[in-house]
């Protein structure tokens, strides 16, 4: 049997052959983005959804012409001052175009940004956009991953609003660049000029191919009916698909078989449970409340707790309303008929299993 192809927790590497679905969301990329329609568009999701797997293997669907330069706002240094912000947007440049046969000019030094870092950052872009320049007449989409870095750091003082005014300029005048930011909240310094693009869980026929034929020569089968009960259990949720699929990987080689039958899934779904924790309880601490005191969270929790022991009941407290319409929000939970369920079940699961100390609230 081959390796095991499943990557729970890593976002998925360019031209990946376990990048699936996504159609409607790349559309829309392509004709707000590149239609100069929105020339910034932020991906707004759920954390574990697949926003930077998405930026990593966008450019294999994008339209012949179209150049795209992928950063990533929270490396070490990209947001800790605005002179490293512009040198890293200029070696992102130079880097992302020597991966596509695009020579820049050369980098500038270290002094020269220290001086006058904006200065050197727009002199550098005017040469590489220049009628001579390797960039002139191009379409460029920036890719920026992990943005809501920038109103923590513009919070925090490491950087100032020359950065954001920077960004909000890229798309004006004569260079022709479109602006996509991942994980960029609402909120954000940048929110007012942004087009929102919601990434949401994957289409079924994707995740069922994520499932069956994930990588060339997989040859891992599975009984009748255990694939739509993984999409139940998951949600189709990406993130959960790769944890399902990697435990399930992992219990088949085990038992030295290449056929998940309804054994293997109950092990597997153990499995998942345990070493997901991580995911899990993320999930639970950001999305019962956006404030972290106890009591503020203690409502959402009772209640969630509720709803993962099959309980549902009539909602009277003005504070536990308050934190149902956030837990919606963060798509936890969801409206059915009168009342709510746990969107994911494998998350009912983890909190019965996981989160003794929890008790069901009664009002």
């Amino acid at each position: 049997m081959i390796e095991n192809p499943f990557v729970p927790g890593a976002p998925l590497s360019g031209d990946s052959p376990m990048f699936k679905g996504r159609r409607y969301v790349i559309h829309e990329i392509k004709r707000l983005a590149l239609g100069n329609a929105h020339p910034f568009l932020f991906i707004d999701g759920e954390r574990a959804i697949g926003k930077t797997s998405l930026l990593l293997n966008l450019p294999s669907f994008l339209p012949e012409g179209v150049i795209s330069f992928y950063l990533n706002l929270s490396s070490a240094s990209a947001l800790s001052s605005d002179v490293n912000y512009c040198h890293s947007l200029v070696r992102t440049f130079i880097y992302e175009g020597g991966r596509q046969g695009i020579y820049l000019p050369a980098e500038p030094s270290r002094q020269e940004f220290m001086q006058d870092p904006f200065w050197t950052l727009e002199r550098w872009m005017d040469d590489a956009f220049s009628p001579r320049g390797a960039l002139s007449g191009a379409r460029v989409l920036l890719l920026l991953d992990d943005a809501y870095q920038l109103g923590a750091k513009l919070k925090s003082g490491n950087i100032s609003c020359a950065v954001t005014s920077h960004l909000r300029s890229l798309p004006c005048g004569d260079k022709k660049v479109s602006v996509l930011l991942s994980g960029c909240p609402w909120g954000s310094p940048l929110e007012g000029i942004s087009a929102p693009l919601k990434i949401e869980e994957m289409e079924e026929d994707a995740a069922t191919s994520v499932l069956v034929s994930p990588v060339k020569g997989f040859n891992l089968s599975y009984a009748s009916g255990i694939v739509d009960k993984i999409l139940y259990r998951t949600h189709c949720h990406p993130h959960l698909l790769q944890l399902m699929g990697w435990s399930i990987f992992e219990a088949a080689c085990d038992t030295e078989t290449t056929f998940c039958d309804e054994r293997i899934l109950e092990v597997a779904t153990a499995e998942a449970l345990f070493t997901g924790s991580s995911y899990f309880l993320s999930h639970w601490k950001h999305s019962v409340s956006p404030h972290a005191t106890p009591a503020s969270r203690f409502p959402g929790e009772g209640f969630l707790t509720a709803l993962a022991h099959g309980k549902n009941f009539e909602v009277r407290d003005p504070y536990l309303s308050l934190a149902i319409t956030w837990m919606v929000r963060q798509k936890l939970i969801e409206a059915v008929g009168t009342g709510y369920q746990i969107r994911i079940p494998l998350m009912s699961q983890w909190i019965r299993g996981y989160l003794p100390k929890a008790k069901p609230t009664n009002s």
